[in-house]
């Protein structure tokens, strides 16, 4: 696979996945951290990032060459004691290829385009002013702002773009009104709306400047839903809602209007979908759907034409011993 060598002042803007997070906007500006004045070589568009989460103190980004399938080798993987990464969750990708990993270690560590190895990040936000508290899931908006659902302390934090060290977030929803309740998952739409997957068995959704003690707009939530644990959630091209549940082993999609205790348009589960304790997914530019499967018996990252519905086999699937999976907790592209 060819790796492609971008300059800074001339970089292209990518399709952005998340926490499963793949936001349903596109372009990014490219992020504000400072880079080099050399030219990065970065990871093609379309590669595969899934975050391997063997436990605190451990763990790796594994970057896959697009439309990786079988029982393949990474084409990188970013490890060892100076990445400082702790128990990674599903990185998000920026415009310029720079790869942001939130840990369970209380960080989120970003590297540069390419990386791989024992490499330091770039920039790293963790400290007391950041409130980070075992941030599961990250996402990018618009204007490259970084959005956390921070489980760890019930609220959802913002971050300036290119934000590192110790520094406080730009906006923090918190507050009994929120309803927010160890938030497990986080996407932005293109519209500026949130929406956050609560560990109270719902989603939750949020106006665009969302700040402080406030309520969503929307709550899907109730027996209807089947919503149990959300652990991944990303929006289409359509606005379609798609939750990765790791207790009920599914991948459910909900209309762009949903709210209160209503039934998904679609659902994934069941014996032949391959889906056991799904961690997070993301969506590809051809609408195809990757969720990441974490239990012991499965370790998969398995994919999904667009439309897939009921009790069906993946497209196909990455996983085996080449792949090195021990515990994929999340997948981007």
């Amino acid at each position: 696979m060819r790796l492609y060598i971008f300059f800074i002042a001339i970089a292209l803007s990518t399709t952005l996945a998340s926490c499963g997070y793949r936001s349903e906007q596109t372009g990014v500006p490219a992020s504000t951290l400072s880079h080099a004045v050399s030219p990065h070589i970065r990871y093609p568009v379309g590669s595969i990032y899934v975050a391997d989460n063997p436990g605190f103190g451990k763990g790796s980004i594994d970057i896959f060459a697009a439309n990786a399938k079988g029982n393949v080798a990474p084409i990188g993987v970013i490890t060892g004691l100076n990445t400082t990464i702790n128990a990674p969750f599903r990185p998000v990708i920026d415009s310029v290829g720079d790869i942001i990993v939130p840990n369970a270690g209380s960080s989120i560590t970003t590297f540069a385009p390419g990386a791989t190895g024992n490499v330091a990040p770039i920039a790293t936000i963790a400290g007391p002013s950041t409130g980070l508290n075992f941030p599961e899931c990250v996402a990018l908006d618009s204007s490259g702002n970084l959005w956390v659902a921070n489980s760890g302390a019930n609220d959802i934090l913002e971050f300036a773009a290119g934000a590192s060290g110790n520094v406080a977030p730009i906006v923090t929803i918190a507050g009994s009104n929120t309803l927010l309740a160890g938030p497990l998952c986080i996407a932005v739409g293109k519209t500026g709306k949130i929406y956050a997957g609560n560990n109270t068995h719902s989603i939750l959704v949020f106006k665009k400047g969302s700040n402080g003690n406030v309520a969503p707009i929307r709550d899907i939530t109730g027996s209807a839903t089947l919503i149990n644990r959300p652990q991944g959630i990303w929006l289409d091209g359509g606005a379609d809602i798609f939750v990765a549940d790791e207790q009920a082993n599914s991948l459910a999609v909900f209309s762009p209007t949903a709210n209160g205790n209503v039934a998904p348009v679609r659902l994934i589960a069941g014996s032949a979908t391959g889906i056991s304790g799904a961690f997070g997914g993301t969506q590809d530019s051809a609408k195809r759907s990757y969720v990441s499967n974490a239990l012991a018996l499965a370790q998969t990252i398995t994919v999904y034409t667009s439309l897939e519905n009921g009790n069906t086999a993946p497209k196909h699937t990455i996983g085996g011993s080449k792949t090195g999976f021990i515990s994929p907790d999340g997948v981007s592209i």
